[in-house]
């Protein structure tokens, strides 16, 4: 500011009513211009690179809960119905009658259920 100006601002300050803050419409400079366009140039670049860094966390985040949400899914299911089905490896035994299908566990032995025959397995007997 030069020195007249800052004599001015003096006779103004000693006519002034009153002195407040207020929000004034101020043209910018050219530097100020290229400042601001630095400014948000490395703004955009830096929220880039947090989405980024954020889409690696939620992905993270899938990989540890997903499984774990679709074990507990399961969980719960067995606990309500108070089974689980298992890939089990199975002998299928004629009963006395002829006409059923017994089925063991081929490991234990253990007697699982019993069932009609099927249509192949009639042809089987008949043969």
């Amino acid at each position: 500011m030069s020195r007249q100006n800052a004599q001015e601002v003096l006779e103004l300050k000693a006519l002034a009513l009153s002195t407040h803050t207020e929000v004034v419409r101020h043209n910018l400079t050219d530097q100020e211009r290229l400042d601001l366009g630095r400014e948000l140039v490395q703004n955009s670049i830096e929220v880039r690179k947090a989405k980024e860094e954020l889409d690696i966390a939620k992905e993270q985040y899938k990989s540890v809960t997903k499984p774990r949400e679709s074990r507990n899914k399961h969980i719960t299911d067995c606990l309500h119905l108070g089974f689980e089905e298992r890939d089990t490896q199975v002998m299928n035994v004629l009963s006395s009658s002829g006409n059923r299908v017994e089925v063991y566990d081929s490991e234990t032995g253990e007697f699982l259920y019993d069932r009609p025959l099927r249509p192949e397995e009639r042809q089987l007997k008949i043969s």
